[in-house]
C-alpha cells in the first residue's frame, strides 16, 4: 500500500479583511457613529422636527402683542437687529430687501443698537461721564 503524502497546513482564510486599511475604516466606523436613527424612522423623525417647529412658530405668532406682531418669515426686516435703530429713511430702504441671515454685531440689550460706531448720531448713556 503506497503511503499518503501529508498535506501541508495551509493558512486558515481570514473570515474579515485584515488589511491596515480595512481595520481603520472599522476602527472608524464603530467610534464615529452617524445617526441612530436609521430607515424610515429618519424620516419620521424629520417630520416630527419640523411639525414641532411649524408649532413653535403658530404658538410666537398667536402670543405676540398687537403692537410688535411676531413673523414666522426668518428674514423679515423686523429681524434685522439694526432696523429699529435707523432712521426713516433707511428703514423705507431695508423693507425692500429681506434680513441678513447672520449678524456678528450682537446687541448688549434690545433696547440698545448692535453696535453705536454704526450710528453716529446715538447717544450713549454714559458718553458724557469723565
Amino acid at each position: 500500500m503506497p503511503k499518503r503524502k501529508k498535506s501541508k497546513s495551509k493558512s486558515k482564510k481570514s473570515r474579515y479583511d485584515t488589511s491596515k486599511k480595512a481595520r481603520a475604516k472599522r476602527r472608524h466606523r464603530k467610534r464615529r457613529f452617524g445617526s441612530t436613527v436609521r430607515g424610515h424612522h429618519a424620516r419620521m423623525q424629520n417630520e416630527a422636527e419640523t411639525l414641532s417647529y411649524l408649532l413653535h412658530q403658530l404658538l410666537k405668532t398667536a402670543d405676540s402683542a398687537e403692537g410688535k406682531p411676531y413673523h414666522y418669515h426668518p428674514r423679515h426686516h423686523s429681524k434685522d437687529p439694526e432696523y429699529g435703530f435707523s432712521s426713516d429713511r433707511m428703514q423705507g430702504f431695508k423693507k425692500g430687501f429681506p434680513a441678513p441671515d447672520v449678524s456678528f454685531l450682537r446687541a448688549p440689550h434690545e433696547t440698545q443698537p448692535p453696535h453705536a460706531g454704526n450710528f453716529p448720531l446715538w447717544a450713549h448713556p454714559l458718553h458724557g461721564i469723565v
